[in-house]
């Protein structure tokens, strides 16, 4: 799916593409398991042939492979082709996002969209890289930005990825997107990727790359040998690199994102950098939309300076729980509730005070 998907050779010159799988070692005493219902779907779309079944693999082939291919240079021009979304996945893509009320942009989400769409369309004229970075504390709707600019972008015909380190945003995504149809959140999974092993991208292989939550970048680590900065990794890949980043949320010792980082990267490879007041996300969809509630968390946390914060006004129901299985269970129910249908959420914070 991903090739047909991709390769600009494949979807103008009308070329096949037809999947199957040989499993040489298969023994026949568990070919029920395999062909359990459950993977019907995929066995309709590619068929598998076990140990014993030779001649059937040797029917099949016979069937889409011909002995005197037209074009004997196939191999190399897909290889070598440009890539672009095919018309199915820019549909895929629309459908799957159309009418759905949690990607609607508001406010200063609206004011970025429309900066990374136009400094898109000036890459595309003058073929100058450009590094786009967007500031935004928690739920003040960066990924849904991400997501709203990569459905425009494919939409345009123009290969772009949302790109986190952490795989959870990626899967949570892929899960809403296609939990309905499988073959749909297989076709729209490519868009979705890490940025691990993008030293491995020629430079300016992707038209755009979305890094949602930048900040969690990292330098070379888990297996990724041929990887050496990912911030200068997703720059170096990509025609129009954007960055949504909340410096405060970096975690771990080995979390560089950074503004300074990006600009650092962006200037050695020659990219402009745009960043500015109008890319800054400001608006809180979260926690009631109360901009009060995050100032006193940061209060609280020390991390901005006093502010005096009339607690009255905020609608908060607060509970102290002796038993965090009693707590989860709570929220439990909340979730059940039509008006608070999987809105809340448990999170555990730990907490070492030294006397």
């Amino acid at each position: 799916m991903h090739i047909k998907d991709a390769s600009m050779v494949i979807q103008e010159e009308n070329i096949n593409v037809i999947p199957t799988a040989y499993l040489h070692n298969f023994e026949r005493s568990y070919y029920q398991v395999i062909t359990d219902p459950i993977y019907q779907t995929w066995l309709d779309e590619a068929p598998v042939f076990i140990k014993d079944e030779m001649h059937k693999l040797k029917t099949f082939l016979t069937k889409y492979v011909c002995k005197k291919p037209n074009d004997s240079k196939l191999l190399y021009k897909i290889e070598n082709g440009s890539i672009r979304p095919s018309k199915a996945l820019q549909d895929a893509i629309k459908s799957v996002l159309s009418g759905k009320k949690e990607f609607i942009l508001l406010d200063d989400q609206v004011v970025a969209y429309d900066c990374c769409l136009s400094n898109m369309a000036k890459c595309l004229q003058d073929g100058k890289t450009r590094t786009i970075i967007i500031q935004g504390g928690p739920g003040t709707g960066k990924s849904v930005l991400a997501i709203n600019l990569l459905k425009e972008l494919i939409d345009r015909g123009l290969f772009a990825c949302y790109v986190t380190k952490n795989s959870a945003p990626r899967e949570a995504f892929l899960r809403l997107l296609g939990k309905d149809n499988l073959k749909l959140g297989v076709k729209i999974k490519s868009l979705f990727r890490s940025p691990f092993n993008l030293s491995q991208s020629p430079p300016n292989a992707y038209k755009c790359l979305i890094v949602d939550e930048a900040h969690r970048l990292v330098r070379r680590m888990y297996g990724d040998w041929s990887g050496e900065n990912q911030v200068r990794e997703c720059i170096n890949a990509s025609l129009l690199s954007i960055f949504l980043i909340d410096e405060d949320q970096r975690i771990t010792t080995k979390d560089i994102g950074s503004i300074e980082e990006i600009k650092k990267h962006a200037r050695e490879l020659n990219s402009t950098v745009i960043m500015g007041e109008n890319l800054i996300l400001k608006s809180q969809f979260r926690c009631n939309g109360s901009d009060a509630y995050i100032q006193l968390i940061n209060k609280m946390l020390q991390i901005d300076e006093y502010v005096d914060i009339d607690l009255s006004k905020l609608e908060y129901d607060i509970k102290v729980f002796d038993n965090p299985i009693e707590m989860k269970n709570e929220l439990r129910k909340i979730n059940e509730s039509d008006k608070n249908y999987n809105k809340a959420r448990m999170v555990l914070d730990i907490v070492t005070i030294g006397i």
